[in-house]
């Protein structure tokens, strides 16, 4: 059987499990696989509970795929047994059939033998009629013409008594001829009908055997028709089960598409305003130096305005001080917030997101990130891993956190596990850059 067309489900699944474990709730009906379709695929009217709600139904149909797939690999095994069961009672229909073959030949032999047999009988039974109308005849006419005159005449006609008795001896010999004649005819019919009785016995004993062969092939083909249908439901409930994978399929990939749209929507929103106030900061900054020029240039007093600047929005992961950042504080900072929810678009100061947490604890201290994880990736300068230091800001793919030290990382993870200080390898998203914001 072929799954390819859900493995992209499946591992996408696997993915989102593992990075956004939400707990799939037991009182919700996720069964109605439209209605789940309609509703989260029009993100951005969605609360932060149907979020979860949406996300808890895609890795519903993950698991599902996942345990219909389990199915047909299942349904596929008892599918090959009963097609090995076909096979074998096919193999022993065609080897009654075979052997039924063979007795009807040799039955049809025993036909042609019997019918040799009866013609031989009618032409035996022929001559016995033949030969008793002659003898008949023969009795009729010496009844009629041959008186005991004639007898006698013909016997005194003998010279001497030898002669006398050769011809008395001949008439009773023509009568014994003809007697010994229908006894032989007789003889042989009794053996013919004996070999016929023979045949005919022999025929129906073969005539039983080729009906309990014919029984035997009757229960094969019986047997083969039950495990056809057995194939048929198997057929039909793996029929199902694609189906019900496909409308998965189609439900994760509508979701997850609508999904990525409203996101890069977003991104492009925050984008936007990301550079108007760095536009906005920026003439800010180039209006302070200038009134700062013209105050240098009246003769004010030079350690007025030098040394600080306006508490204004500045660029992504520039500072509005040219102070120092105490990275140490940014992680004390950030780990008041451990605990609190993870939801899709928090700004704080209740719930977050990854980069919403990560924008409002470095805004505590005067740096200024953009809205999202993509935004981010290009904030500060990148240092390696050994020259970590706590207080850095960390970005993979799609996520970001801060830095706490030890090979430890402040991230808002994911609905099922909101804001937690974990082991950087708990997050595998891969790219893993750091960056120095000051």
């Amino acid at each position: 059987m072929k799954f390819k067309r859900y493995g992209a489900l499946l591992a996408a699944a696997a993915v989102t499990a593992c990075l956004f474990p939400v707990q799939v709730k037991a009182d919700e009906d996720y069964s109605d696989i439209q209605y789940w379709t309609t509703k989260c695929s029009n993100v951005s009217s969605l609360t932060a509970d149907e979020s979860t709600s949406c996300q808890a139904f895609l890795q519903y149909a993950a698991s599902q795929s996942s345990t219909l797939k389990d199915q047909l690999l299942q349904i596929d095994a008892q599918r090959s047994d009963v097609q090995t069961n076909i096979d074998d009672y096919q193999a022993k229909i065609n080897d009654y059939q075979s052997q039924i073959d063979t007795l009807s030949s040799q039955i049809s032999d025993l036909n042609s033998q019997i019918d040799d047999l009866n013609d031989q009988i009618a032409q035996q039974q022929d001559n016995v009629a033949d030969l008793r109308a002659k003898v008949n005849t023969q009795i009729e006419n010496s009844q009629s013409t041959m008186r005991l005159s004639k007898y006698v005449d013909i016997l005194m006609g003998a010279k001497t008594f030898g002669d006398f008795l050769k011809i008395a001896a001949g008439l009773t010999d023509l009568t014994e001829h003809n007697h010994s004649t229908l006894v032989s005819l007789n003889n042989a019919i009794d053996q013919l009908t004996a070999s016929q009785q023979e045949l005919s016995d022999k025929q129906t004993q073969l005539q039983s055997a080729q009906n309990d062969i014919l029984a035997k092939q009757y229960e094969a083909q019986q047997t083969v028709q039950d495990y056809e249908n057995q194939k048929a439901e198997l057929d039909g409930q793996t029929n199902d089960a694609l189906t019900l994978i496909s409308s998965l399929q189609d439900a994760s990939d509508t979701i997850t598409e609508a999904q990525k749209e409203e996101q890069e929507r977003q991104i492009a929103e925050q984008q936007a305003k990301a550079e108007a106030e760095a536009a906005a900061a920026a003439a800010a900054q180039a209006a302070q130096r200038a009134a700062q020029e013209a105050a240098n240039n009246s003769g004010g007093s030079s350690n007025s305005g030098g040394s600080s600047s306006s508490g204004g929005s500045s660029t992504n992961g520039s500072q509005s001080s040219d102070s120092a950042v105490d990275g140490n504080a940014v992680v004390a900072y950030a780990r008041q917030f451990l605990g609190l929810p993870y939801v899709w678009g928090g700004n704080g100061p209740n719930y977050f997101d990854c980069s919403g947490l990560t924008k409002y604890v470095y805004a505590h201290f005067g740096i200024v990130l953009g809205r999202t994880s993509y935004v981010q990736e290009t904030a500060g300068y990148a240092v390696s891993y050994a020259d970590a230091q706590p207080g850095d800001l960390i970005t993979w793919t799609g996520h970001c956190g801060i830095y706490a030290g030890n090979g430890m990382v402040i991230n808002a993870m994911n609905p099922s596990m909101g804001i937690r200080e974990c082991p950087i390898g708990w997050i595998t998203n891969g790219n893993m850059i750091i960056h120095r914001l000051w």
